[in-house]
């Protein structure tokens, strides 16, 4: 079957004045011969662009657009109309975005970050700015604390900026990750750090995971050799309490305690926690 927006396992059956024929075993598609370059001869196996030119025809093409259909990509607005807008996905054909799919409006020249669609209705491919819908939080099981990450930014706001990364996971980071004026639709490397209270996964722009980390777990072991061997605070302790007396998230309390437990350094009572001697 084609997957219309997708790149496509496909076979150049035949090579012509007016482009190519290429097949996937069943179906035929062709090739104009402006969406041809070097590569297209007869019996080559190519992965190509299937996508829609004027007038509704189904094409494969060598053109590389700068997104696929599922993806989320920042792409420069070229115009807009009473219907929509414009943008510059790299193709011949400017890639629609249906007025009933944007924010807001758009202008000519500014980028935008949309996730490329198929309408379900007139199988033609289009960009929405509606990314809500499409974004996941990601558990500890598929995005680990101190995973390295490529996130693009999707949300700036005084309290932090919003990203996905790959998968469409949405991440958080905190409002001083920030100290220069970021754009949207940049592309940055960061860690995930911590998963708060709400379960969001927080990241940051430095390595600073796995210090963090002994730090924690120092700092607990400090309040216990100072308080005499315990402290009243467990894993059934509220978050206000636990943030108050260590600054940490519960979750990421839970977590550190569970690592000392297990190498044998606490012992966790009913009412708190205690040093092992």
């Amino acid at each position: 079957m084609i997957k219309i927006g997708q790149y496509n396992l496909l076979k150049v059956i035949e090579v012509h004045h007016e482009g190519a024929v290429v097949s996937n075993g069943t179906d035929e598609l062709p090739v104009p011969l402006n969406h041809c370059d070097e590569s297209i001869i007869t019996g080559a196996e190519l992965k190509l662009f299937v996508y829609r030119i004027g007038g509704g025809r189904l094409i494969a093409t060598t053109r590389k657009p700068k997104a696929v259909v599922g993806q989320f990509a920042p792409l420069r607005c070229v115009e807009t109309n009473e219907n929509g807008a414009f943008l510059d996905w790299g193709m011949d054909k400017d890639l629609f975005v249906p007025f009933s799919q944007m924010i807001g409006q758009m202008y000519a020249d500014e980028i935008y970050v949309v996730r490329v669609l198929l309408d379900d209705v007139s199988d033609r491919i289009v960009a929405t700015q509606k990314l809500r819908p499409f974004l996941k939080n990601p558990t500890e099981d598929e995005i680990p604390v101190g995973q390295k990450l490529r996130i693009m930014i999707i949300e700036i706001r005084d309290n932090g900026t919003i990203g996905i990364a790959e998968g469409g996971y949405k991440v958080y980071f905190n409002k001083t990750e920030f100290a220069e004026r970021v754009q949207y639709g940049t592309i940055v490397e960061a860690y995930a750090k911590l998963y708060d209270d709400s379960d969001r996964l927080i990241v940051s722009r430095k390595p600073t995971l796995n210090d963090g980390w002994i730090e924690s777990e120092k700092m607990i072991l400090d309040m216990l050799k100072v308080n005499h061997g315990f402290i009243r605070l467990n894993d059934s302790s509220s978050p206000e309490k636990i943030s108050q007396m260590t600054g940490l998230s519960k979750k990421t309390f839970k977590k550190v305690i569970g690592g000392l437990y297990k190498h044998r350094k606490i012992v966790i009572e009913d009412d708190g926690i205690r040093l092992v001697e």
